[in-house]
């Protein structure tokens, strides 16, 4: 257990190499062009205050996933009796992962940390599913969604993101290319808190957006015409 223990206190003090590139930095470099100064200086120039904006971005976890792989430890088990040391220890680690890495990548990152504790570590995979393709931002498709989200949101910057949540769009990556993840929800963080945890809810006036996007949506796209 204390080999275990610290080889997951090595994984956690190593985590995968945050990345600003792809979806991530066009993220930021939208975003910039409507922030007041200094912020709009530093998200401006990623190339002198990347170093900056990444610490900012790993620190918190409602961002990390934005710019690296992230890594949660959530079982572990090992013996079963008090006065008995037991002959194995396990853990189990989850990982959303990038669309900048890979599984393979996420493998060996894990294998290079835990081998170094012990070499007596062994691995199972036992679910994987490799990123998602990242769609085209550039895309009518994409510029007609987002004139969606303008109509029933007005005032709401569009801009390409990343969905740090798994969803059930893997079922649906051989039958197109432009998959958009988008919720038509306002979010305060009183609201973010409540998500998978207790009296997760949606407001009222987000249930009102939520019907105005789907309407605005259905008129745009089920017509030839987009009206």
């Amino acid at each position: 257990i204390g080999i275990l223990a610290r080889g997951i206190a090595e994984l956690e003090r190593n985590p995968m190499p945050s990345q600003f590139a792809g979806i991530g930095r066009l993220l930021m470099e939208h975003i910039a062009a409507e922030m007041s100064y200094p912020l709009k200086g530093i998200f401006s120039n990623l190339w002198l205050f990347k170093p900056l904006v990444t610490y900012i971005f790993n620190s918190k976890p409602s961002t990390n996933a934005l710019v690296t792989t992230t890594t949660a430890v959530t079982i572990v088990n090992g013996g079963n009796k008090r006065n008995v040391l037991p002959n194995t220890a396990m853990v189990h680690l989850n990982f959303r992962i990038s669309p900048l890495d890979s599984v393979a990548k996420v493998v060996d990152h894990v294998k290079s940390i835990f081998l170094a504790v012990d070499p007596r570590f062994q691995f199972t995979i036992i679910d994987s599913l490799e990123p998602a393709p990242v769609s085209d931002p550039y895309s009518p498709t994409f510029e007609q969604f987002s004139s969606v989200i303008r109509t029933a949101l007005p005032g709401v910057l569009v801009t390409p993101g990343i969905m740090v949540g798994n969803t059930d769009t893997r079922h649906f990556w051989g039958l197109s290319d432009n998959i958009y993840r988008f919720a038509p929800n306002i979010l305060t963080q009183e609201l973010v808190d409540t998500l998978h945890n207790v009296n997760e809810r949606i407001s009222k006036e987000n249930m009102v957006n939520v019907i105005n996007f789907y309407h605005q949506l259905i008129l745009q796209f089920a017509s030839p015409q987009g009206k």
